[in-house]
């Protein structure tokens, strides 16, 4: 079975703040991922890989442009297409809402996220 993007679903919120947790240092709480999807500016999508969720991206998109927030894959989900999965439906709904740029932040150390987001077409400019 291969990789499954879903918008995220009221269900799932808790497993995408817990992926959150575990990735992320600056992760959302399951209080600020509701938040999120109630806003129309907002997408939060989520991986499955055999069943079972294990990744999580989101983005704002307003007049043109987005930006991505959060985006986190499991550490033992890793190296199998979860975050390219991710990051090709993001940017398929980004053009959807006809965004025309892109932006992000990456930690300066952190050189397995800015290794996917350059696979995935995306240039360093800071």
């Amino acid at each position: 079975m291969g990789t499954e993007i879903k918008k995220l679903g009221l269900s799932s919120v808790k497993s995408a703040s817990e992926i959150e947790k575990a990735c992320l240092v600056t992760a959302w709480s399951e209080k600020q991922i509701r938040e999120t999807l109630a806003n129309e500016n907002a997408i939060y999508l989520t991986a499955f890989l055999d069943g079972k969720i294990c990744g999580i991206i989101s983005a704002y998109c307003v007049c043109f442009e987005a930006e991505i927030i959060n985006f986190a894959v499991l550490p033992e989900m890793r190296k199998k297409g979860v975050g390219t999965a991710l990051i090709s439906a993001l940017l398929a709904e980004l053009k959807k809402r006809s965004a025309e740029a892109v932006t992000l932040e990456v930690a300066c150390g952190n050189e397995s996220a800015k290794a996917i987001y350059i696979k995935n077409g995306f240039t360093e400019t800071g």
